[in-house]
């Protein structure tokens, strides 16, 4: 059985080079940016979550 490899979009992550980039501005601590959702949008956040920011 294959193993597969789990990737982020590059996409996926401009919302949270946006805010990291104004996080002064608006008051964010850069380092605890949270995600959440519902349904199909909880299965987004954790491949985001359990995805490597590395690749």
């Amino acid at each position: 059985m294959r193993r597969q490899s789990w990737t982020v979009s590059p996409i996926a992550n401009v919302p949270f080079a946006w805010l990291r980039a104004n996080s002064e501005k608006y008051n964010v601590d850069p380092n605890r940016i949270g995600a959440y959702g519902y349904s199909a949008g909880a299965h987004l956040v954790s491949i985001l979550g359990l995805a490597s920011a590395k690749g």
